[in-house]
């Protein structure tokens, strides 16, 4: 397994783990039996359940912008090596100047 595809996995557990925790928290328990007062404080809370949300769902679907943040595009380079051009793939007009 690759390190890139070693990451996306620790990202998908991660993500799993940060969903059980959150139906576990005492203060979406509490929310969700007792319902929302409305005040600052429950508005906030809402605001904290659904960024929450989103962000666990984009950690469960592997996070993509954050794999190619740690893990930016390899280069298209045969073996990933740095690519030294030989004189078979240099142009006719490259080779009349040397």
């Amino acid at each position: 397994m690759k390190p890139r595809e070693l990451f996306g996995l620790a990202i998908r557990v991660f993500g799993l783990v940060s969903l059980l925790y959150f139906f576990t928290s005492q203060t979406v328990t509490t929310t969700l039996i007792f319902g929302l007062p409305f005040s600052f404080g429950s508005v906030w809370i809402v605001a904290k359940f659904i960024a929450w949300i989103f962000f666990t769902l984009s950690l469960l679907r592997g996070a993509p912008w954050l794999v190619r943040f740690a893990y930016p595009e390899e280069s298209k380079t045969p073996n990933s090596e740095v690519y030294v051009p030989s004189d078979r793939h240099a142009s006719p007009v490259a080779r009349a100047h040397e």
